[in-house]
């Protein structure tokens, strides 16, 4: 390495090129390498799967022995049972006869004749009673065994421990005692159908699963790592880490094992010369700190260089948006508070406050009045209760009841010494309230009779409620939905008006209701809530009037033609299974209340309405054009074709195939 420090350049970039030229090489030899051995790989498991097949086809071939076992029981006459009613000596032939087929197929163990509505049995050994042989086979009740015999209809499996009787139903000429119906039973063990799909495959397992028309039927039905291999009825499930996939599986591992140790030391060492002779390179430019046109060098910095510009964030624009995250925050909380406080969040809301940043440690909510003695902003105020929230309470404070009086609600689970806490936190006011309740919606009335003890001369509740449901109020709601300043501003007026002459917390009150409608309509439209307010000066009616105006001018943006280029939008994707709210809110940059509100008063309805307005009709035209009922379901973006069936009867009052019909003959007639 000495020596190359006295190289040239032009040396040092011919040893880098080969170091890369090695490590290319070693890169496509082993791409090479590993491609080979995945065809060889391949090969292999297609030959297994060549010698699993014998064993299922085998299995297939086997139950038509088994079947045709049963039409020769089922055609021989000692089977009759008109013959066996004759004299109880031929159940003697009948067992001998019943023993030559004992070694008939290599699945079963044994096979059991029994006649309908009989309590006995016939084995190769002689009678038995279907208890005694219910016992055998490790049943606890011969009951359901009974059952599945005397009810068996068609070639059914019954499910045992260790492993499953088949059993062919038999038709046979009928007597007084016997019905004529019998079944014909096979004892398939686990044991006997692994060795008999050892043998014929060549292959070594422990565990196989048995399906029959894709039915669980004996073996293992727990293997998670499953190989099926099927032909015809059979289906053979294989444990794939049993199986022993190609010969050379290990002398080919380990060949590219040593390939990928060889190449990764030859890469190492390429990388190590490659670095080592481009450091006086990379030294060089930047000691002399090469401008812009001297060579290719610093035309690769410039570019590093700017690149890294561009993708940097400075400390200060993180504490923007970090700054602004908080704000966005803090708005969503005084918005969630302001709906608690007017008892208009429900139970369900909790989950939707704690996805907002809101900490609910208790089961609790304690409500508390604050007087303050002296002026306090809210910023100081929020300020306090967050010093306050610990792992034990959660405080949140809302400007209520009047100038400098403020509501504060408390989640914990004990509220003993609450009331203490705020009066050491907050030195200059009177505290009132505490009491405690589970449920959101008795907040309101616990905070009025707060409200009522700090100030006895307070409003009463019947006043409450009229400024509440005054109809300027619903008019000045309707105007920020539609985003007419106009008439949001007239409303506003004549709100305030129609109560000016009420004495200070009149005027509070009518300040929190206002507050709360722009609360709810900036939440809306994903507007912040002004900085004026949260500093503390939400008296101020002109803060209002221009909180009105943003959220109007926000909506400027949606005009009459955004509305129609929707309600197109729907109309052309209509057949797109991801015409969801939320997608279509995303490809216009709108709210899905926005979209929603666009859809209703377009169409009357709501945003599901309508599609299934536009689907139906569509689904009509199809039928009506010759189409058929699955390929309508199809078009229209139904999974399920009972769904569909379902929801086109009731929007249309007939099944599509009835509409179909309908509507061919009318045609016909024309």
């Amino acid at each position: 390495m000495k020596r190359l420090k006295n190289k040239s350049v032009l040396y040092s970039y011919l040893v880098s090129f080969v170091s890369v030229a090695i490590i290319c090489c070693t890169a496509i030899s082993m791409v090479t390498y590993g491609l080979g051995a995945q065809e060889l790989r391949k090969s292999a498991e297609t030959e297994q799967h060549k010698r699993l097949m014998l064993a299922v086809e085998d299995f297939d071939a086997q139950f038509e022995y088994l079947q045709e076992i049963s039409y020769t029981i089922q055609t021989t006459e000692c089977y009759q049972p008109y013959v066996i009613a004759k004299n109880p000596y031929y159940e003697v032939e009948l067992i001998e006869d019943l023993r030559k087929f004992s070694n008939y197929s290599f699945l079963y163990d044994q096979h059991v004749l029994h006649y309908e509505g009989e309590d006995g049995l016939y084995l190769r050994t002689g009678k038995r009673y279907l208890g005694h042989y219910a016992e055998q086979l490790g049943l606890e009740d011969s009951v359901a065994l009974a059952k599945a015999m005397n009810e068996c209809d068609r070639l059914t499996f019954f499910a045992l421990e260790h492993g499953a009787l088949a059993m062919f139903p038999l038709r046979m000429t009928p007597t007084t005692r016997y019905s004529g119906n019998a079944t014909l039973s096979f004892l398939l063990t686990n044991d006997a159908l692994i060795r008999r799909a050892q043998l014929v495959s060549g292959e070594k397992f422990t565990r196989m699963a048995v399906y029959y028309c894709n039915e669980f039927v004996a073996g293992s039905d727990d293997i998670e790592n499953e190989i099926t291999v099927q032909y015809g009825r059979f289906t053979l499930g294989f444990d794939k880490a049993e199986l022993n996939v190609g010969a050379n599986s290990h002398f080919l591992h380990l060949t590219l094992l040593l390939t990928a140790v060889l190449a990764v030391v030859l890469c190492i060492l390429a990388a190590y010369v490659a670095v080592y002779n481009y450091r006086p390179i990379g030294n060089l430019a930047r000691r002399h700190n090469l401008k812009s046109g001297s060579n290719e060098l610093e035309h690769l910095d410039q570019t590093l260089i700017d690149i890294e510009g561009k993708l940097r964030m400075s400390q200060k624009q993180l504490n923007e948006r970090v700054e602004q995250f908080k704000t966005l925050r803090k708005d969503l909380q005084l918005y969630f508070v302001m709906q608690i406080v007017r008892g208009e969040v429900g139970e369900t809301s909790i989950e939707r406050m704690r996805e907002a940043g809101m900490y609910f440690p208790g089961k609790s909510f304690y409500t508390f009045i604050l007087r303050m003695n002296k002026k306090i902003g809210y910023e100081e105020m929020e300020q306090i209760t967050e010093e306050l929230t610990d792992d034990q309470a959660a405080f949140y404070v809302v400007p209520f009841g009047g100038k400098d009086s403020y509501a504060v609600l408390v989640n914990a689970n004990d509220g003993e010494e609450l009331q203490d806490i705020l009066a050491d936190a907050y030195v200059d006011a009177q505290v009132f309230g505490g009491k405690e309740t589970e449920v959101v919606s008795e907040i309101p009335s616990l905070l009025f009779d707060a409200l009522t003890a700090a100030s006895p001369s307070c409003i009463k509740p019947s006043d409450i409620a009229r400024c509440r449901e005054d109809e300027r109020l619903h008019a000045l709601r309707k105007a920020l939905e539609i985003g007419d300043e106009a008439q949001a501003m007239e409303s506003l007026h004549e709100y305030i008006d129609a109560y000016a002459d009420g004495d200070q917390t009149i005027q509070q009150l009518i300040h929190n209701n206002v507050t709360a409608i722009l609360l709810s309509a900036s939440y809306e439209a994903n507007m912040n809530v002004p900085h004026a307010f949260l500093r503390g000066k939400y008296e101020t009616w002109s803060l209002l009037e221009g909180w009105v105006s943003a959220l109007c001018n926000s909506k400027e943006n949606l005009t009459p033609s955004d509305e129609h280029q929707i309600i197109r939008y729907l109309r052309e994707h209509m057949l797109d299974y991801n015409l969801s709210l939320e997608s279509v809110a995303e490809h216009f940059h709108r709210s899905t209340r926005q979209i929603t509100r666009i859809v209703q008063a377009e169409t009357g309805g709501s945003y599901k309405e309508f599609i299934l307005r536009l689907r139906m009709e569509y689904a009509k035209e199809m039928l009506c054009n010759g189409a058929s009922v699955a390929e309508t379901c199809d078009a229209v973006c139904y999974v399920s074709r009972s769904h569909f069936i379902k929801t086109f009867t009731t929007y249309t009052g007939m099944t599509p195939s009835r509409f179909k019909e309908q509507e061919m003959n009318a045609q016909r007639e024309e």
